[in-house]
Parts: structure tokens; C-alpha cells; sequence
């Protein structure tokens, strides 16, 4: 797996300069910015619109996993689709799914988002510093392997990762937007049901959880903490069975955030 490296810039174009002066305009960028360079030292930037994140804890016991690791969702209320959600979505102001087109300046960053949207929907506080990027999912056109663009960037969905442990005992469901939150083996997760069956996860959760496990593996391997490298290294076939059925996979970039 080719190791690019992603910055999540808020400052100004200062980092990304460092590497392609003549490429990326001397000026303030919105916060939504993330730009990753690839082996070869190139940049390119991409406009994040929404973000996930794949928690990895132990549920305290009591708990349907007891001491064993597994993957952190709550049950989401708002839809009929699925059964359970990470924590993740848009950045404000979005219109839509996307932004509009033109609006540069953003309310909120690529974490504030990610923070808020755990807060949301996991009742979960996380410190900036315990999450990191692994990877950007270009976002395509509906029904077309066109990219979607704005302001000349590419769009991007960013997927974290992140662990926690104790903080999950005192979870009660936010502001009504999802209900209890438990902790699931991601086999469960990532398994495949049938077309009557409603899906464990949506689509493009179940690959954040899967391309999140092949990417700690690919890029950390045994330097992870114990329980976390079990878990991984005991998913990580379905993880490749989920990343190689998906047709949204192509559009998957792993990176080492700076």
C-alpha cells in the first residue's frame, strides 16, 4: 500500500508550499483542506464535505462484547436503512450533501466536525489529538466515475480512526439523534447479508470500518497495542473481502496524517 501523506491544513497553505511552491496559491485556505502528498512529493488538495471515524473500544462489563474489543456504533433512529451508525457527517454549512459551490469559508473544520459529530451521535468526548487520518474517498456524480468538484478541489469524505475505552460507560443518546450506543465485533459489522435483510452498516460505513483495519495493518502491523492488533489481524480477511466487493474502494487513498 503506498503510504501518502496527508496534512489537514487551517492555517494557510504554508506546509503544502513546502513542497510544490509554484503549485498551490500563497493565501488563506478554507479549513475543509486536506492535502496529501504522494511518494513521488506531489501534492494535490481535496475539499473534505463530510468525515468518518471507526472507534475501537472495550465495552465495560456489563456489556454485550465484555472484555473484548470491538468496534463502536450507536442504533440510528433516522432511518429505515440501516440498523447502526458511526460517528461521522457533513461539515457546516453544507447545502445537501455538498457545500455550495463558492463558499470558501468554512464554519468548521475537517475535526471540529468529526468531534461533533461523535459528540452527536456516541455521546463520546475526543480529544483532537486522538484521532487520525487514514484515508480520502472521492465522492463521484451520481451514477458516473466522474469526480465531484468545487472551487477546483476534489471532494472527499475523510476517514479516522481512533480508541477509546473507559469513556463509553456513561453514554445516553444526544439531542434524540440516535439511540443506544453498544460496541460490535466488526465481523458483525462487515458481514454480508442478504438483499431482504436490512444491512448492519450502510454501505460506505461498512467500508470506512473495512479500509480503516487494512490500513492500521498495512501501516502499523504488530507496533499496535495488543488488544487492537488481535482484533485487526483476526478481521482483517473479511476487511479484504468487504474493500474487494466494493465499487467505492477505487476511489479509497490511504495516508499517514502529519
Amino acid at each position: 500500500m503506498d503510504k501518502n501523506t496527508a496534512f489537514l491544513l487551517r492555517d494557510g497553505y504554508q506546509i503544502a508550499r513546502l513542497f510544490n511552491p509554484n503549485s498551490l496559491e500563497a493565501c488563506a485556505i478554507p479549513s475543509d483542506s486536506v492535502v496529501v502528498v504522494n511518494d513521488q512529493g506531489l501534492p494535490t488538495e481535496y475539499s473534505v464535505t463530510s468525515t468518518r471515524i471507526t472507534l475501537i473500544g472495550r465495552e465495560l462489563p456489563g456489556g454485550p462484547l465484555g472484555d473484548e474489543y470491538g468496534i463502536v456504533c450507536s442504533e440510528d433512529l433516522r432511518s429505515g436503512v440501516c440498523d447502526n451508525t458511526l460517528g461521522g457527517g457533513r461539515l457546516e454549512p453544507y447545502s445537501g450533501e455538498f457545500r455550495e459551490e463558492g463558499d470558501v469559508d468554512a464554519e468548521e473544520s475537517v475535526i471540529d466536525c468529526l468531534l461533533r459529530e461523535v459528540k452527536e451521535e456516541l455521546g463520546i468526548d475526543l480529544n483532537p489529538n486522538e484521532v487520525k487520518l487514514v484515508g480520502l474517498r472521492t465522492i463521484t456524480e451520481d451514477r458516473s466515475s466522474e469526480v465531484k468538484m468545487m472551487n477546483g478541489k476534489v471532494c472527499a469524505d475523510a476517514y479516522f480512526v481512533a480508541s477509546v475505552d473507559d469513556r463509553l460507560s456513561a453514554y445516553r443518546a444526544h439531542n434524540g439523534e440516535t439511540g443506544d450506543r453498544r460496541v460490535l465485533s466488526p465481523e458483525e459489522l462487515l458481514r454480508t447479508t442478504s438483499s431482504a435483510e436490512k444491512r448492519v452498516l450502510p454501505q460506505t460505513q461498512r467500508l470506512a470500518v473495512a479500509t480503516a483495519i487494512i490500513t492500521l495493518w498495512d501501516m502499523f502491523g504488530a507496533t499496535l497495542p495488543k488488544p487492537v492488533y488481535e482484533l485487526i489481524q483476526r478481521t482483517l480477511p473479511l476487511a479484504r473481502g468487504v474493500y474487494n466487493t466494493s465499487h467505492w474502494a477505487k476511489n479509497y487513498i490511504p495516508v499517514i496524517q502529519q
